[in-house]
């Protein structure tokens, strides 16, 4: 909603006026230039999802700025409505980057749909931070018997839209099996990441042969969503799918969710993934911080 007020999104206008070679024009309606108000505001698409929820926007008077004029508009609607549009517009704003990027083309009863989901998830997620934080032991644990740990984290620049997956796989004794960093570029949003980090840890323990793992992350939101029956209809339901179209090549899968600070190995090979700007691999190894946090992990389950 900042970047919104603010005129900050990349939306081809702003492109073109910062000097670089793009057709500004808007790709949902291909009527007009694509400004932030137009795709938040004039675009016919935008228009059916707003009043479709009883939101009518007003034509903006000519001697009101965009940002003035947001403003008051925003803090004019009822609550309800207050958040529907900042769900709408999260929404919009995502399928044009794939419409942009991928070619998918929106379609307005998804959107709808999508939206009193993720503003049930929202108020879901408030009840529970309203009883307060569970309780959990900081401490890294090692899978049972043969079962194989695959800990996943994401390394997140908002400004530079760049982001690191680090996964680390270990055994019941809390040795290192097997390692990876993954770059990702032009993903803006950190749930994302943190969910194609899942991805990246199904994927790789796939990939490795392994054939009983728990897959484990600081994500909760994400590993929920791996871990419920029901059909996701948030923003990443396509990775979920993905996430879970591999789980039938495993004899035994589980996910798990771990406080940060019981997943620091992860956590330090995002970090040190950083410097890579490929794809990184390591059998039986690690980037040297990433085995002193391992190494920590496994002094931690010796002297229990």
């Amino acid at each position: 909603m900042w970047r919104i007020i603010h005129n900050f999104l990349p939306t081809f206008a702003n492109l073109q006026a910062r000097r670089l070679n793009v057709i500004n024009h808007c790709p949902m309606c291909e009527n007009e230039s694509e400004s932030t108000e137009h795709i938040m505001k004039d675009c016919s698409f935008v228009r059916q999802l707003l009043l479709a929820q009883g939101i009518n926007f007003v034509d903006r008077p000519l001697a009101s700025a965009w940002k003035d004029w947001l403003a008051q508009t925003f803090l004019g609607l009822s609550l309800a409505h207050k958040r529907a549009l900042i769900v709408t517009f999260s929404a919009v704003w995502y399928a044009h980057n794939k419409l942009v990027h991928e070619g998918l083309k929106p379609v307005l009863s998804n959107i709808l749909s999508y939206i009193p989901a993720s503003l049930k998830e929202s108020e879901m997620t408030l009840v529970r931070s309203s009883l307060g934080p569970p309780i959990h032991h900081a401490k890294w644990f090692a899978p049972p018997g043969d079962v194989i740990k695959v800990d996943f984290d994401s390394a997140f620049s908002l400004q530079t839209r760049q982001s690191v997956s680090g996964v680390i796989c270990r055994d019941s004794e809390g040795m290192v099996l097997a390692a990876c960093s993954f770059p990702h570029a032009r993903i803006s949003d950190a749930f994302m990441v943190e969910a194609l980090s899942c991805y990246k840890a199904v994927q790789f323990a796939q990939e490795i042969g392994f054939s009983k793992v728990l897959v484990e992350g600081d994500s909760r939101t994400v590993v929920q969503k791996c871990q419920a029956d029901s059909s996701d209809l948030s923003l990443i339901s396509p990775v979920v799918a993905d996430i879970k179209a591999l789980v039938g090549s495993f004899i035994d899968v589980s996910f798990g969710f771990v406080p940060k600070m019981a997943n620091m190995a992860a956590h330090t090979l995002a970090q040190e993934g950083k410097v890579f700007a490929c794809p990184m691999f390591w059998m039986e190894e690690a980037p040297p911080r990433t085995m002193l946090a391992a190494e920590k992990d496994r002094l931690a389950l010796d002297n229990s």
